[in-house]
């Protein structure tokens, strides 16, 4: 499953994919940074 946030203006601000290690290369899961929450 993958979910999309998009923000008032419908702008994609975030991006989940959910197993991710299990649907993406090897590679990419480890290279991806994870965000938890906004910059002030």
């Amino acid at each position: 499953m993958i979910n999309l946030d998009f923000d008032e203006q419908g702008r994609l601000i975030g991006v989940e994919v959910l197993a991710a290690s299990s649907k993406l290369p090897e590679y990419l899961p480890d290279s991806c940074e994870r965000l938890d929450a906004a910059e002030p």
